[in-house]
């Protein structure tokens, strides 16, 4: 489901994950955001889990000598413990809520087909997450096979940025429909439950000025493209620092 524009009296509407359509409450519309940002975290956080064990597996078996040591993010490797995949799923479910509440921020603004917004959106998280992730400083680019940790950390941030905007969009198509209680389930996991109340403020904040300036904005060729360019800067600037990090580790 990609966002196409309705018409609501003389000012177009986008049609966003946990945006009723028409003219919401201001309450009825936080209930739904929050309820689309919650479960979606929950929902692609089980895969971002897994992907990170899977990850930790290549890591181990690319270089052997690595067994038993902790990663810098506190993850022993090569040994597998119940407690540790609760505990890799419950950091995937916190970055999937942050990631659900990013991308129904963005997505007004995203440029071309479904697919292309989705790559932008992939490409933008690799950028980010690999800036933010690969240095000199740390276990994990000095223990361990260099090459294999620098494609690791750039191939699972495109991967979640493919994976959470579809899982935004399937899961917004039931936020009208979906059971209530579903969101209760993030206490499972406090990490991730923390980061949703952090969210939840953001977006109740943050909520009001997109009910008032959001259509107007869409309306406004060159205010929609300033924000683009605005947008567009995030990830741009991204690109020195994870050169310069590639540079430091290669």
């Amino acid at each position: 489901m990609s966002p196409s524009p309705e018409v609501v009296g003389t000012a177009p509407l986008l049609v966003v994950p946990g945006r009723p359509v028409g003219t919401p409450s201001y309450r009825r519309e936080l209930g739904q955001t929050a309820w689309v940002v919650v479960v979606s975290g929950l929902v692609a956080g089980v895969a971002i889990g897994l992907l990170l064990r899977a990850a930790m597996l290549v890591l181990r078996l690319a270089s052997p000598a690595s067994t038993g040591l902790t990663s810098d993010d506190g993850f022993e490797i090569g040994r597998f413990t119940l407690f540790g995949v609760y505990n890799l799923v419950m950091l995937g479910v916190a970055l999937g809520v942050v990631g659900a509440a990013a991308y129904i921020a963005v997505l007004p603004f995203l440029v071309g087909r479904p697919w292309v917004q989705r790559l932008t959106v992939a490409v933008t998280a690799m950028l980010l997450g690999g800036s933010g992730v690969i240095n000199d400083h740390g276990r994990d680019f000095r223990d361990l096979d260099t090459e294999v940790a620098v494609a690791l950390f750039l191939v699972l941030p495109f991967v979640v940025g493919l994976l959470v905007p579809a899982v935004v969009e399937h899961v917004g198509r039931h936020a009208e429909t979906g059971p209530p209680w579903l969101p209760v389930l993030v206490l499972a996991f406090p990490l991730a439950a923390l980061a949703g109340a952090f969210q939840l403020v953001v977006i109740a904040v943050l909520l009001p000025v997109r009910r008032a300036f959001l259509d107007k904005i869409l309306a406004s060729p060159a205010l929609l493209w300033l924000f683009r360019l605005l947008f567009a800067a995030i990830p741009v600037l991204a690109v020195p620092a994870l050169v310069a990090d590639l540079r430091a580790v290669l």
